[in-house]
Formats: C-alpha cells, structure tokens, sequence
C-alpha cells in the first residue's frame, strides 16, 4: 500500500514536471520514506496524546529522529516492521518515562549518563544498505557527540530546575537511541 500511495505521488510529479526519467527509483524510494516517517511520527503523536501526555510523543520524536539521522543503529527490513518498531519503541520509551518519573533524579541521571556513553560510543552507526563516505561519518560522529552532550546538559539543567517529567521522557528516549545502537551492533552492524 504504501508503494502504491509512493507510486502515486511520483506519477503526479512527473506529469506536472519534466524529470529525468532514468531517476524515478531514487524519487519512489524518497516518498516511500518520507511516507513511512509521517505515518510512524503521527502514529507516535497519536499513541501520545491516548496516553495522555503528547508532549512526551513530542519530546520523544526529536530526539529519537534528531540523534537516529546521524547516529543510526538497526534499522528494520520492511516499512511496515520499521512502522511497527518504532511505535513499541515508543511505548516501551513512554512506560520507561513514567517509570523513571517516579523515582530520584540520580538514577535518572545515571540512565540518561549510561545512554550518552553508549551513543558516544558506538556512533555513527552506518546502514549496510546504504553507505556513506568516511568523510560523512567523522562528520556524524561528531555532530551526534555535540548534541549527546548539549542535549544532556539542557536537560540536566531542566531537572535541576524541577522539571523532572521532562527530565525522564528525554532520558528514556536518549536510552532507546542506545537500545537501537546495541541492537545494530547485535545484529552485525558496523
């Protein structure tokens, strides 16, 4: 279906432009992606705000997006499976959020320390699928560093000012970014 709603959407591109036609599969593979990522996000949104809470979908989706687009980790075999894995990321980021909201600002502390040491670590993390230069990757690696430490500066201030819920959310996402790096290493990535 989604290749069908791709298809679609390139076809209308083409018939209101001229393109090379030798670059249509690059075109259908950008819209299957970008298709993919709205459906993912607004599905997150959507579990958010059924949840009661769609800032954390919010805070969730920026970073999860934000520290993935240059850090990488595993990446699912279908859009579907990559649908359905990034909503149970999500959820699992949502219940380690409210679990971690009830407890001491130091063990959230060491969470979110524990995930950025792993990020720093093992980032970037290339897709076999699609390689990217060694240029690109010093590259990624260190904007993924720059804002591992940004990120957790703001927010280490932001729970030193009492705002713990906040505090949580980004902590749990920061840990599922390193879960995905774990699993990529795991599954034979790089």
């Amino acid at each position: 279906m989604l290749q069908q709603c791709a298809s679609h959407v390139v076809d209308a591109l083409y018939k209101s432009s001229t393109l090379d036609t030798a670059r249509r599969p690059i075109y259908q593979y950008a819209t299957e992606l970008t298709l993919s990522t709205i459906a993912a996000a607004i599905s997150v949104l959507l579990l958010a705000a059924l949840l009661g809470n769609a800032l954390w979908g919010v805070i969730f989706l920026v970073v999860f997006i934000s520290l993935r687009l240059p850090g990488g980790g595993y990446h699912a075999s279908t859009y579907r499976n990559c649908f359905v894995l990034t909503n149970g990321v999500f959820l699992s980021s949502f219940i380690a959020a409210a679990l971690l909201n009830q407890i001491s600002n130091g063990i959230v502390f060491f969470v979110l320390l524990g995930s950025c040491a792993t990020i720093w670590i093992l980032a970037p993390i290339p897709n076999p699928h699609h390689p990217v230069s060694k240029q690109t990757l010093c590259k990624n690696k260190h904007i993924v560093r720059g804002m591992v430490v940004v990120g957790a500066a703001f927010t280490l201030l932001g729970a030193f000012f009492s705002f713990h819920s906040l505090f949580s959310i980004y902590s749990a996402s920061v840990a599922a970014v390193a879960a995905m790096m774990i699993l990529a290493k795991l599954r034979g990535g790089i």
